[in-house]
């Protein structure tokens, strides 16, 4: 969700972007390992790219991404007045936490899966999950839904977890950060790579271990809109 150094995501033409032929390596040492040369995919569905406006707006870009891949151009600002925010120390899955403008565990944080489906629902049924496991990703890609996970920008996150005043522990790592996955490279059974928009860096395409250490940071937990 924090930006970190800006990169060159494509050209822009009329509001649509274009990716290079080559991705462009963010000169970033701590960002999840990732491949510069994409394998040819086994599924990777068509969803268009959004770029988030704002500098924790991860969340919302991604959920964007999803209704554009259903043909409905809802906006990253409809989205923010149908989300509810609290300060900092407050449940994200139930509000946004802190300032979507701010500086991520300073003063701003995120919303999670559960925060983020009640904000999908005003316009179409979602569904989160916390712990399920890949092949329930694969699953949900060969259905035609792309899927929102939850993870870090970091390799190596710090646990940043809390305790909110209602006395729930809300379980969280530095660089809290959303991809959507659109498909995957390799047997259906054994994935050998997996294809995610990054609202902030475009195209990553990740190796199934390094994907699966990054969505462990938040236990497996994401969510899609349902047909």
């Amino acid at each position: 969700m924090r930006r970190l150094l800006p990169v060159l995501l494509g050209l822009s033409i009329l509001g649509l972007t274009l990716f290079p032929v080559r991705p462009v390596v963010a000169a970033h040492f701590l960002y999840p390992a990732y491949v510069t040369r994409y394998p040819q995919p086994t599924l990777n569905l068509a969803v268009p790219y959004h770029r988030q406006q704002h500098t924790l707006s991860c969340e919302v870009a991604s959920l964007r991404m999803l209704f554009l891949h259903r043909g409905r151009d809802i906006t990253e600002n409809d989205l923010i007045v149908n989300m509810a925010t609290g300060p900092m120390g407050s449940d994200p899955g139930l509000v946004f936490v802190g300032d979507i403008n701010g500086r991520q565990m300073t003063t701003g944080y995120g919303i999670d899966w559960d925060g983020l489906t009640h904000v999908a629902g005003v316009y179409q049924t979602s569904e989160a999950f916390h712990g399920r496991n890949l092949h329930f990703l694969i699953d949900r890609l060969h259905d035609g839904n792309p899927v929102i996970v939850w993870g870090s920008v970091y390799r190596s996150p710090r646990n940043v977890s809390w305790v909110t005043p209602e006395g729930k522990y809300v379980h969280a790592v530095s660089g809290e950060h959303t991809w959507v996955v659109t498909g995957y490279a390799g047997p259906r059974q054994a994935p050998t790579h997996i294809f995610t928009l990054d609202p902030i860096y475009g195209r990553r395409v990740f190796r199934t271990g390094d994907f699966l250490k990054n969505w462990a940071f938040y236990r497996n937990s994401g969510m899609f809109l349902k047909s």
